[in-house]
């Protein structure tokens, strides 16, 4: 988190209290009761701006400009409502608080979550054809099992997960991602047994790829008679 962020976060949990100290007139009480959400807020912005960065989010064209957006509107947000001195600035600084900040941290979020479908339909959705595959194969049937079992919870819309909690449900996806490719790799190597069974996952395997490794790995694990071969 950003030391300006950072500060604001620290500004919006103490800015109610102080508002009411300073004693502006009958809009305090309104003022207050809009910023009582305004520490989790500015947790949601803090968790959206991790996700982001963590998924590649941040230098991607508009995307730059969404989360750029978001960060100027929350510090200048902040200081307009610390620097209020009466009531009719306490009003317009409310008034940016709940047209300005408030809806760029929701377009925010929007923005980040449909960026994690995209990092999900990639990276992810590929899992359930290729564990489906491996699954036909007595030696890889427990990891194609779970390759595929992961590909269908990762691609699952997160639209009900809320906004605080992403950052440690896309890390965990990933972490569970790179571990499943390494027992991926572990299991069938990196060379010509890899590139074949990709290329069956994807749909396009010739007869081209099945070198005598492939030949004598499908043999070992009594696989040949588990595909067929027809004209392209």
């Amino acid at each position: 988190m950003s030391d300006r962020l950072a500060d604001l976060e620290t500004l919006l949990d103490v800015l109610p209290d102080a508002v009411a100290r300073r004693r502006l007139g009958d809009s305090l009480n309104q003022a207050s009761e809009k910023l009582k959400t305004s520490g989790q807020q500015t947790a949601r912005l803090e968790a959206l701006l991790e996700v982001a960065d963590f998924i590649g989010f941040v230098g991607q064209g508009d995307a730059q400009h969404v989360v750029d957006t978001a960060r100027r509107t929350a510090t200048d947000v902040g200081e307009s409502l610390s620097e209020a001195q009466d009531e009719t600035a306490l009003r317009e600084s409310l008034w940016a608080y709940e047209r300005e900040f408030l809806p760029a941290v929701a377009g925010l979020d929007r923005s980040v979550r449909s960026r994690i479908r995209m990092v999900a339909q990639d990276r992810y959705h590929p899992l359930i054809t290729y564990g489906q595959l491996l699954g036909g194969i007595a030696a890889t049937s427990d990891l194609g099992a779970r390759l595929t079992a992961f590909g269908q919870k990762a691609i699952l819309p997160q639209d009900q997960v809320a906004t605080t909690d992403l950052p440690t449900l896309i890390r965990r996806q990933k972490l569970e991602y790179d571990a499943l490719q390494e027992e991926r790799t572990a299991a069938i190597g990196a060379g010509d047994v890899g590139e074949f069974l990709n290329a069956l996952a994807e749909h396009r395997a010739t007869l081209a790829l099945i070198t005598a490794e492939v030949w004598e790995w499908l043999r070992a694990n009594d696989a040949l008679d588990r595909f067929d071969v027809l004209p392209a």
